[in-house]
């Protein structure tokens, strides 16, 4: 096997479907100690067609051969999309009785749907 450098693609022409370039960044550590294992890093900068919240994810390669992120990375995804959630009031029967209500009307359609499809 001979290494060869690898010319880069021309950049996308204005206008062009998918003109935004995607960019992802593999970055390898050197000077692996014995006993140690490399460790891959892949950054996913935000593309056309993301969802709100992924961009700076850092994928790690893990065992299995996959690429994630961490568990704790993940549960701070909503706060990464700027999701704001109002704070729960336990003496608010006001907003249970709603919530109730649209939950009650939500499964009394799933039953009456369900009897539909597969009535006699």
């Amino acid at each position: 096997m001979v290494a060869v450098k690898m010319e880069a693609a021309p950049p996308a022409l204005p206008g062009a479907e998918g003109a935004e370039p995607v960019v992802s960044d593999l970055v390898l550590e050197s000077g692996v100690v014995e006993g140690q294992r490399k460790r891959e890093v892949v950054k996913v900068l935000k593309k056309k067609g993301d969802r709100k919240g992924e961009e700076g994810r850092n994928l790690q390669l893990r065992p299995g051969y996959m690429y994630r992120e961490g568990n704790w990375e993940i549960g701070r995804a909503a706060e990464r999309a700027g999701v704001k959630v109002k704070a729960f009031k336990p003496r608010d029967r006001w907003t249970a009785w709603k919530k109730r209500e649209v939950r009650f009307a939500k499964n009394a359609e799933k039953r009456s749907l369900g009897r539909k499809i597969g009535g006699k």
